[in-house]
């Protein structure tokens, strides 16, 4: 029921339970590991050699890539963050995964997808109930949207400057909770704030 991310010689290894018997395991690596590669291999050694992950696979068996389970080898995806110029128009606003998104490794996109659909549900019902400049409204959620993923956004650049001192990126996790959540999380530890940003806890 839990994600679970681990270090590997190649990277890093997330383990997501996506069902009751099915989870989604995959290794985040540097694009010039992958070259030449045999993807496979690579795929299969970075996991055996988690060790917050491999216990976890015990007895399990490979299904491959796609959702039904059709069996394809391993993948290769890169350059995966983006952003929409335009996430909101007349009559329409984009969340989540839709609008932008930044990294695997904070799981930035439930916290996305639900602060973004709060903030659309309450511009909505601003529009519907009163006289307001609705093009400010929308100008103003787009502000707020981009601020929500250019913070996880720096976090993420920490985490792979390749900076093996974890008070750096826990430190940089904190400084994000404190400019977003304010005196709310003064008590809170800098592993703590980490903690919270993977698990989509910000402000």
């Amino acid at each position: 029921r839990w994600a679970v991310v681990g270090s590997a010689d190649a990277g890093w290894v997330w383990h997501i339970p996506i069902g009751p018997d099915r989870v989604s395991v995959g290794l985040v690596t540097h694009r010039d590991t992958v070259k030449g590669a045999d993807l496979q291999a690579l795929y299969d050694g970075a996991v055996a050699g988690c060790a917050a992950v491999a216990p976890l696979l015990e007895g399990a068996a490979y299904l491959g890539r796609l959702p039904d389970g059709t069996r394809e080898g391993v993948a290769a995806v890169r350059d995966w963050s983006y952003s929409c110029a335009r996430v909101c128009g007349r009559g329409w606003f984009v969340v989540g995964d839709g609008a932008a998104f930044v990294d695997p490794v904070l799981a930035s996109g439930r916290r996305l997808a639900t602060h973004g659909a709060s903030m659309v549900a309450n511009a909505i019902t601003t529009l519907q109930a009163s006289d307001v400049d609705a093009e400010l409204l929308q100008r103003s959620y787009l502000d707020a949207y981009r601020d929500m993923a250019s913070a996880y956004h720096r976090v993420a650049r920490v985490w792979y400057a390749r900076n093996d001192q974890a008070g750096s990126w826990h430190w940089s996790a904190r400084r994000e909770r404190l400019r977003t959540a304010g005196s709310s999380v003064v008590g809170e530890t800098d592993a703590d704030a980490f903690t919270a940003l993977t698990l989509g806890v910000i402000q």
